[in-house]
């Protein structure tokens, strides 16, 4: 553990566990190959505004600690603080371990549980929202879970309802310009009134888990839409967000950034092959008239799950922003992408 990482005990119970603060990418990418779904974890934890609370338990055989469990909190703005990602070892759950695991990450004790702080979660699965709610958090909006294959996005959408002053533009591989970069910064603010530009950059660049092959496609149409294409690893699912601006524009916009992420396997007949097998995912926020747009227009997309976005005072997560924030930017955690890849990626 580097000399930055911190440790705490959860209460003053013997039977609490100890749990270590990994602050930013430096002391928690050392640990990244104890977390499932290594490459996906890469885009959380390489940003400097995550910390993780970790519970490390010995491991057998002399072996080195082992991940029992973690949370982490991600800075938003000096006030607001996202969390998620709580996920408990299951040889631990039933021992209070995810409420301290959340309690640390929001500063509270036994003795002190006051905080200026705002927290929010910007996705809360149904196992989780008791935990939460025991916590004094609250419903504020709902997020749709959509997903369908490359090829139901390569076959079924027509581009034609594009305005010729709507130019689409569309890079990929971190070569966007300085100009093109604001913009993307610009807008997510304006939609989300949240500051992450920090993060924002480091999805834009895509080389987090290079290793594994992630990339970034990025597709604008005029000066008020944009949407964000990631694929944490080769043969891995593609997720689409974050998606900003106008809800006519979204259909076109999907099919600007799959034709452009998929450019360079265009004339290879077994790589089209594969578009049948690699999903398609996005997370649309607050927007029902979106989410029945896209499963009437493009066959094959599946609405999977519905999940809530709380807060501890009911506000909106997204109350500072201007309602354009379509589709959120999200790790793709809440998906079992080891089963669509195989051995086909290797640490």
């Amino acid at each position: 553990m580097s000399s930055s990482t911190s440790t705490s005990s959860s209460n003053t119970n013997n039977n609490s566990p100890t749990i270590q603060s990994l602050q930013g990418p430096n002391d928690a990418l050392p640990y990244i190959k104890q977390f499932d779904k290594e490459p996906q974890w890469r885009f959380l934890l390489s940003g400097a505004d995550v910390v993780t609370a970790a519970i490390m338990q010995s491991g057998d055989n002399n072996k080195e600690d082992e991940l029992g469990g973690s949370a982490c909190k991600v800075s938003i703005d000096e006030n607001t603080y996202g969390l998620g990602m709580v996920l408990v070892d299951p040889s631990n759950r039933g021992k209070g371990y995810a409420k301290a695991l959340i309690n640390t990450s929001m500063g509270v004790s036994n003795d002190d549980n006051n905080t200026n702080t705002k927290y929010i979660l910007a996705n809360c699965n149904e196992m989780g929202a008791p935990v939460y709610r025991k916590l004094g958090f609250k419903d504020c909006g709902t997020n749709s879970f959509l997903s369908c294959s490359v090829s139901d996005i390569m076959n079924t959408i027509s581009v034609d309802n594009i305005n010729d002053d709507d130019k689409v533009r569309t890079v990929s591989d971190g070569k966007y310009t300085n100009e093109q970069l604001s913009l993307l910064t610009t807008l997510d603010a304006r939609a989300t009134g949240l500051k992450r530009k920090e993060r924002i950059e480091l999805l834009a660049k895509g080389d987090y888990a290079k290793q594994f092959g992630s990339c970034t496609t990025l597709a604008f149409i005029g000066s008020d839409t944009v949407g964000v294409a990631r694929q944490d690893c080769t043969n891995g699912p593609i997720w689409i967000g974050p998606i900003i601006g106008d809800e006519k524009k979204v259909i076109p916009l999907l099919k600007a950034l799959i034709e452009k992420h998929f450019a360079n396997n265009q004339d290879n007949n077994k790589a089209e092959a594969e578009y049948d097998k690699l999903k398609c995912m996005m997370l649309i926020v607050d927007h029902p008239n979106l989410v029945e747009t896209l499963l009437s227009s493009i066959k094959g997309m599946q609405n999977d799950w519905v999940n809530s976005s709380m807060s501890q005072d009911r506000e909106s997560v997204y109350k500072n922003g201007d309602g354009s924030y379509l589709s959120m930017l999200h790790p793709t955690l809440g998906y079992n992408f080891l089963a669509e890849c195989e051995s086909r990626w290797k640490v």
